[in-house]
């Protein structure tokens, strides 16, 4: 009956932990373009302008395999502009962490599979489906080590992931492969149809949709986890 308790339990409070991480953390934006190819990252200043939008900020994400001490992963390289306020970056003790010149941040599941420590270097490439050509190997150091919820993400400097991919794919200074934005929700209605209008645009997403489809989900685990409480204290 105990660990019926405490286990039922400990699942109840770690799924809370998580969603209220994922709210601080990875949706703190209200809506999201993701585009299908590589934009300009001009598009950003012009989405800014648009009435409703507060903030918008870009990134560059490509799905690339890391590796190290003969031991691969795939993962997301995401470029971060210079100013991010809606992509919150922390170590395990809650601190601001950001990528610099030093190298990139990366998250718990590549430090897990890979081994990571700070200032360990590793090395990172295109996947061979995005190029012709054999890829070409580039050695990053890790700079610093997220404290992430889920994902797989390794994050740099927009302009740092733009260089070291630049000899490999065609890719304009600062280009971005996304758009988050923070708004005035009155206005979400037609910013989303704007922005699904935007030259390359493949989807908009808003994060109260994406939290709420996770607490429906959670609410069937939670009526079973409930059950198994009643149980243990039956037992007990």
């Amino acid at each position: 009956s105990l660990m019926l308790i405490v286990t039922s339990r400990g699942i109840m409070d770690s799924t809370e932990a998580i969603i209220g991480s994922l709210v601080r953390t990875m949706f703190r934006e209200d809506l999201r373009v993701d585009f299908i190819g590589f934009r300009p990252d001009s598009e950003v200043a012009r989405v800014r302008e648009w009435p409703g939008v507060v903030w918008a900020e870009g990134e560059l994400a490509l799905p690339m395999p890391f590796a190290r001490a003969g031991r691969t992963y795939d993962a997301l390289g995401v470029g971060l502009p210079r100013r991010h306020p809606l992509r919150a970056l922390v170590d395990a003790g809650g601190s601001s962490i950001e990528p610099s010149e030093l190298g990139g941040v990366f998250g718990p599941t590549l430090r897990l599979r890979l081994g990571l420590e700070v200032g360990d270097v590793l090395r990172m490439e295109l996947p061979k489906s995005m190029l012709r050509e054999r890829p070409r190997q580039i050695l990053v150091r890790v700079a610093a080590l997220s404290d992430e919820s889920i994902g797989t993400m390794a994050y740099f400097r927009l302009e740092d992931l733009g260089r070291f991919v630049r000899q490999d794919l065609p890719l304009a200074s600062g280009a971005i492969t996304s758009i988050r934005l923070r708004t005035d929700r009155v206005f979400n209605g037609e910013l989303r149809q704007r922005l699904l209008r935007l030259e390359g645009a493949g989807s908009v997403t808003a994060s109260d949709d994406l939290v709420r489809m996770i607490q429906d989900m959670m609410a069937q685990s939670r009526r079973f986890l409930f059950i198994l409480l009643l149980f243990g204290g039956g037992l007990a």
